[in-house]
């Protein structure tokens, strides 16, 4: 009996405590003031791209009878990518080659299972060669899937990957980044340019990378310089000329991998070779 009595005390304790807070907003309510309103405006930049920098697409991407997956500026420099291999993963539809067929070491990317490796190309000019892309000098990367016979005459039946670099503007800008890290991890980029206000404008744009790989000690390395200059005429007329230098110097010790020890004999198979952990290439 005395259990019921003391849960009656705590009922009307807690009937009373919401009544006293309940007066207690209605008097707070009669004294309230009206705050100014306060307006945030603000434009967040996106990743879309309306139409493409390559001059031989004239509607826009909506309107190109192709598929095009543009790898935007933004999405460069929010993804910090340093190589064209790196910068293709976000791509859906292109697996890369790891030196497949004892091809030598460099950027082998399948567009829908096709080899595109030789339809490559910067500024809408074909750049078929064997070598690892840096992506210090792009502004963007356009990856079109089909025939790549409609932009440089012919090629891979899977598509084509056109880098456009970054050219001069109409704005004064100088920015850059510095990037540490773990294993040796050390890359600068600066990026600077001029109007001249005269129908001339410039730009330049260096850089500097090392690094090692992770687990592996006096192993596999990376070391990379480049400046690419460049200089427009004519800014402000219909006709322009652009002079432009690219230069890149790699110093690589690449990880060659440790291959297989293939057995003969029918129904066999192989295992790799035994070496130590670490081991990077085997000759």
């Amino acid at each position: 009996m005395s259990f019921i009595k003391t849960r009656k005390k705590i009922v009307s304790s807690a009937l009373l405590s919401s009544l006293s807070i309940a007066s207690g907003t209605v008097i707070a309510g009669q004294d309230a003031t009206n705050l100014p309103t306060i307006s945030a405006h603000g434009q967040e930049e996106s990743l879309k791209v309306e139409k493409s920098a390559n001059s031989k697409y004239l509607v826009p991407l909506l309107d190109t009878a192709k598929s095009v997956d543009v790898i935007s500026s933004k999405l460069i420099n929010d993804t910090q990518v340093t190589t064209l291999s790196d910068a293709l993963r976000t791509v859906p539809g292109i697996t890369l080659g790891a030196g497949e067929g004892g091809n030598p070491n460099g950027d082998r990317p399948f567009i829908r299972g096709y080899n595109s490796e030789s339809s490559i190309y910067v500024d809408g000019v074909r750049n078929a060669t064997s070598q690892q892309r840096e992506m210090f000098d792009v502004e963007q990367v356009e990856v079109t899937k089909g025939s790549a016979s409609t932009l440089g005459g012919g090629g891979s039946t899977g598509g084509s990957i056109n880098m456009i670099t970054k050219l001069p503007k109409l704005t004064d800008a100088v920015q850059g980044s510095i990037s540490s890290g773990t294993n040796d991890y050390r890359r600068i980029v600066l990026d600077g340019n001029k109007n001249f206000d005269n129908g001339i404008a410039g730009r330049v744009v260096v850089m500097g990378h090392q690094n090692t790989k992770a687990g592996q000690k006096d192993g596999a390395e990376y070391n990379r310089v480049g400046i690419a200059p460049s200089i427009v005429f004519g800014t402000n007329s219909p006709t322009k000329a652009t002079l432009s230098y690219y230069y890149l110097r790699t110093n690589d010790t690449p990880d060659s991998g440790v291959p297989y020890n293939n057995p003969t004999g029918t129904g066999v198979y192989g295992k790799p070779v035994d070496v130590k952990q670490g081991i990077y290439r085997f000759t």
